[in-house]
């Protein structure tokens, strides 16, 4: 198993203050927006990501809905369990 490493990648603003009072958003996603990358068959992987002040993961390609990330402290069988759920 091979780790990636995204060496483009920029983070990108997601956090704003509003009237002194802190705000997340969702920064724009998109294809690249990933630091580490786990290449598990040639179309699917799973990567690692910035998110709200921690890291999230999920798969490369999912079919059913791009938001169903993990927090990185996942078991290896949360992960593989979603897997199967995201086609």
């Amino acid at each position: 198993m091979e780790v990636m490493i995204n060496n483009k990648f920029s983070k990108e603003r997601d956090e704003m203050e509003v009237e002194g009072v802190k705000v997340m958003i969702t920064p724009p996603i998109n294809e690249e927006y990933w630091l580490f990358r786990v290449k598990l068959t040639k179309k699917q992987g799973i990567v690692a990501f910035p998110k709200f002040g921690t890291y999230g993961i999920g798969f490369q390609v999912e079919e059913k809905d791009w938001n169903t990330n993990l927090p990185y402290q996942s078991s290896a069988e949360d992960i593989y369990n979603k897997l199967h759920t995201c086609y």
